[in-house]
């Protein structure tokens, strides 16, 4: 985030106040995505605007995925 907005930030700071952006916004929401294997809305900054908000979104759509796959491994187990 320090490239994208040149100075830190805490967690709690909006991104796009602290000088994010809309490209700087649609590649983290990539980044993201990409290294967490999860699906991010291109709104991901204005529904969660900060650090702290959007590691939680985040965090809550991988364990939901983490979730998902463990149930179908249950299910193919009883196979």
């Amino acid at each position: 985030m320090k490239q994208s907005v040149g100075n830190d930030v805490t967690k709690d700071t909006p991104l796009m106040d602290a000088g994010v952006d809309s490209l700087a916004a649609s590649e983290l929401v990539q980044l993201l995505s990409g290294e967490f294997s999860v699906e991010l809305s291109a709104t991901l900054l204005f529904d969660h605007p900060s650090v702290a908000s959007i590691s939680t979104h985040v965090a809550l759509l991988v364990a939901a995925h983490v979730g998902t796959m463990e149930r179908e491994i249950s299910l193919v187990e009883e196979i």
